[in-house]
């Protein structure tokens, strides 16, 4: 169980993971009702902002959202779903004058289609979106999981030349300018690059 704080300090959603061998929809849970918060809303501070060059990492679920975290990427949020960003969160990323988005969605269907969707909302308002291209199938958590170590793996990915740059194409591969690299905010655990 992972609560979700709304912007009055309140828990605004718990979200819960199902273990057992139920379909990909059915396992996750969420408290009833609408879905309020934000999920490390640290992340859109100034001081946390300024460290990540403005620069925030969008994963599809908490769980991927952890494991970048883990990774010791602070710099981290997530939408809850692959669909639109929701308004509360949409109106902090602009309020918080985020720069860059990287979205670390899955690689599937859903993923991919979200991804658009999400680039579209936040592009329209000047920020720019890179999409994080995990192998076909996979997640961050399924990526970092297979590939050690994971801060390094998932930095890498988040370098990417192959990464898709979301106002040239839509979701097309190409080689994209190189990108500033979303940085660990911890010292203990540097990033080592290929």
């Amino acid at each position: 169980m992972f609560p979700v704080i709304a912007d009055t300090g309140e828990i605004g959603t718990v979200y819960g993971r199902a273990i057992d061998e139920k379909g990909k929809h059915d396992r996750h849970l969420f408290l009833p009702g609408p879905q309020r918060g934000i999920w490390n809303p640290s992340a859109l501070r100034a001081d946390s902002l300024s460290q990540s060059k403005g620069e925030i990492i969008l994963t599809e679920g908490i769980i991927d959202a952890l494991t970048f975290w883990c990774a010791g990427f602070r710099n981290v949020i997530t939408g809850l779903s692959a669909k639109a960003l929701p308004e509360e969160l949409l109106n902090a990323l602009l309020a918080a004058k985020v720069q860059r988005m990287f979205l670390a969605f899955d690689r599937d269907e859903a993923g991919d289609k979200g991804a658009e969707i999400v680039a579209a909302q936040l592009m329209a308002r000047g920020v720019e979106c890179r999409r994080v291209l995990f192998p076909h199938g996979q997640d961050a958590n399924a990526y970092a999981c297979q590939v050690q170590p994971a801060a390094k793996s998932l930095g890498v990915l988040l370098n990417a030349r192959n990464g898709l740059d979301m106002a040239a194409t839509s979701l097309r591969r190409m080689a994209v300018a190189p990108c500033s690299l979303p940085r660990p905010h911890t010292r203990t655990r540097p990033l080592l690059l290929l």
